[in-house]
């Protein structure tokens, strides 16, 4: 999977142009949570809306949930936005998800426009 990252003062806009898996978003999540800027970084803009194919099981969220819940350890202010395209409803994945996130203070939303999900991120309130 390739995927570009933006810094967008204290946050990162992800874009994934291409297939999202499980375990490479957990790779490219691993080495983003390694790099020393983390723990300066207040959101994260995960953008699915250009992706061609994905694969995500209930399995995989459950996992990457636990990858983010050990990230929120060291950087317990976070809020996550995911873009998701026009069409798509990932609703049950999303409430897992968050549900999976209960003991972190990380919030989490889905949205499937970029200046929503920005003002969000950035301290507005949820308006998906």
């Amino acid at each position: 999977m390739s995927g570009s990252i933006e810094w967008c003062g204290d946050g990162v806009h992800w874009v994934f142009p291409d297939f999202v898996g499980t375990e490479s978003l957990i790779a490219l999540l691993n080495d983003f949570y390694g790099k020393p800027d983390f723990d300066r970084v207040r959101y994260q803009i995960r953008d699915c809306r250009f992706t061609k194919t994905t694969s995500v099981s209930v399995e995989g969220v459950q996992k990457i949930a636990a990858f983010d819940l050990a990230a929120a350890r060291s950087n317990p202010k976070m809020r996550v936005a995911i873009l998701i395209p026009e069409g798509e409803d990932c609703e049950a994945y999303a409430s897992l998800y968050d549900a999976e996130l209960y003991r972190s203070d990380w919030k989490f939303a889905v949205f499937k426009d970029f200046e929503a999900a920005k003002a969000w991120c950035e301290g507005g309130t949820l308006a998906a």
